[in-house]
C-alpha cells in the first residue's frame, strides 16, 4: 500500500507526495482559457469594449495555473528530516525548507465545509502558524483507500516520528488564530 502516496519511512526520514492524489484539471483549465479568449476576441467592440482586454489576462491566469499545478504542485514531495531538524518541500524548482521540525507542537485536521485536510502547528515567537500537509480532502472520498491508508497509516506514522500529539476531533479553520 506504500504506493499510495509514495510513502517512505526510514529512521531519521519521512517522504511522501502530498497532492499525488489531486486531479490536476489541466483540460479543463485549457479549454476554459480558449473558450474565455476566443469570446474576447471574437467579441464585437460595439456589444462589450474591453471584452479582449479581460479575456486576455484571464485566459493567461488559467494557462498558469493549470501549467503550475501539472508541473510543480502535483510535483512537490515533503520530506521530514530528523538529522537536519527540517521539513523540505522538494519540488523541479528547488528545496525549501518549512519549518523546524522541533517547533512543531501538533498535527491537527482543520475542517472546511465538506473538505477537510491535515496541517502542521507550529509555534514561532509567540504565533501560532499551520502549514498544510495533504491536499483538501472531500468528506465523501474518505471511504478511498488512499485516504483510508492516509489517515490509518501514515498520520499515526508522522505524529510517532515527531513525538507529537493529534487532534481527534476535527477543528473549524475559523476556530484557528494565524
Amino acid at each position: 500500500m506504500t504506493e499510495y502516496y509514495n510513502f517512505k519511512v526510514s529512521e531519521f526520514e519521512i517522504s511522501y507526495d502530498p497532492y499525488w492524489y489531486e486531479k490536476s484539471n489541466i483540460l479543463l483549465y485549457f479549454l476554459l482559457a480558449i473558450i474565455i479568449l476566443a469570446l474576447g476576441i471574437t467579441m464585437p467592440a460595439a456589444v462589450f469594449k474591453p471584452g479582449v482586454f479581460i479575456a486576455l489576462p484571464l485566459s493567461c491566469i488559467l494557462f498558469v495555473k493549470s501549467t503550475y499545478r501539472v508541473l510543480v504542485k502535483n510535483k512537490t514531495r515533503l520530506i521530514f528530516d530528523k538529522q537536519n531538524d527540517a521539513l523540505y518541500a522538494v519540488n523541479p524548482l528547488g528545496k525549501r525548507k518549512l519549518l523546524a521540525l522541533s517547533t512543531i507542537i501538533e498535527l491537527i485536521s482543520i475542517s472546511e465545509n465538506t473538505n477537510y485536510c491535515y496541517v502542521l502547528t507550529k509555534i514561532k515567537n509567540g504565533r501560532i502558524k499551520n502549514i498544510p500537509i495533504t491536499t483538501s480532502i472531500i468528506d465523501k472520498n474518505q471511504n478511498n483507500p488512499e485516504v483510508r491508508f492516509l489517515e490509518m497509516e501514515m498520520i499515526p506514522i508522522i505524529t510517532a516520528f515527531l513525538n507529537i500529539s493529534t487532534m481527534s476531533s476535527p477543528c473549524f479553520k475559523d476556530d484557528l488564530q494565524e
